[in-house]
């Protein structure tokens, strides 16, 4: 049985995704906030990616995100 999404279901997909998008941006930017120069791994960056990581999110995402802000390639959009 193949099940049709309604515009209702479709905007709440949405907000979902959007409210996900945000909080992957903020752990992004903690973990970019975090980084020094000349150190592998500061503790901010392991408290924002520990605070991912309890919320569902891979590490990895958080760490590769964190490098896209760090590098100014991302300006706050959508993903992708």
């Amino acid at each position: 049985m193949k099940f049709k999404e309604t515009a209702e279901d479709l905007a709440v997909k949405d907000r979902l995704w959007d409210a996900t998008e945000r909080e992957l941006e903020h752990f992004a930017r903690l973990y970019a906030e975090g980084h020094v120069a000349g150190f592998r791994y500061r503790d901010a960056q392991k408290d924002a990616t520990s605070a991912a990581k309890r919320r569902g999110y891979p590490k990895g995402l958080v760490r590769d995100l964190g490098a896209v802000v760090r590098k100014g390639e991302w300006g706050g959009g959508r993903l992708g």
